[in-house]
């Protein structure tokens, strides 16, 4: 029928990617927020998994995604993958595109679709990534996954004072 067909996460996009009309439909996937299965340190959660609650239940199994977007607290995997995220932390662990294994997608004719990183080929998994739902719904991520650090602290506790944390910067 050429109805526009839009997926929606956790809204926490601030570029109006979506403003539905009476002709669009919307699907709200949050509610698809499962991990499907953890093993070798990749996990393939589905597309409504809420950030934080995901680094958090990771921790407690001795692995961290390493994604720290800003929006952490109110963004899913899926919304990650569709507009190619980064976070504060990238310069370590990478932006989400080098954390994708594969993806699953359902396509314009409905079929439900593995997209598998490739290393000789071609590799459909950069057009999904950031394709902010054009070519695909993303409804589950299989993402590389890093042994949780022993200790983390924030750089603004790092240091007795900021003039110490200068001197240690110069050094």
């Amino acid at each position: 029928t050429g109805t526009p067909v839009v997926p929606f996460g956790a809204g926490s996009g601030v570029c109006a990617g979506v403003l539905p009309n009476d002709r669009m439909i919307v699907i709200d996937l949050k509610r698809m927020d499962r991990w499907r299965s953890l093993e070798n340190g990749v996990l393939d959660v589905e597309a409504g998994h809420m950030g934080l609650p995901l680094e958090e239940e990771l921790n407690r199994k001795g692995y961290t995604l390493g994604h720290f977007p800003s929006s952490i607290l109110c963004s899913t995997v899926g919304g990650w993958v569709a507009a190619r995220s980064a976070g504060q932390c990238s310069g370590k662990y990478g932006k989400i595109e080098d954390m994708v294994v594969s993806l699953e997608c359902v396509v314009g004719r409905g079929e439900i679709v593995r997209f598998r990183r490739r290393i000789h080929g071609a590799d459909a998994t950069p057009l999904i990534t950031g394709s902010e739902g054009i070519l695909g719904v993303v409804t589950s991520a299989e993402l590389r996954l890093h042994a949780s650090p022993a200790a983390r602290t924030f750089a603004a506790f790092a240091f007795p004072s900021v003039e110490a944390g200068w001197e240690t910067m110069r050094d």
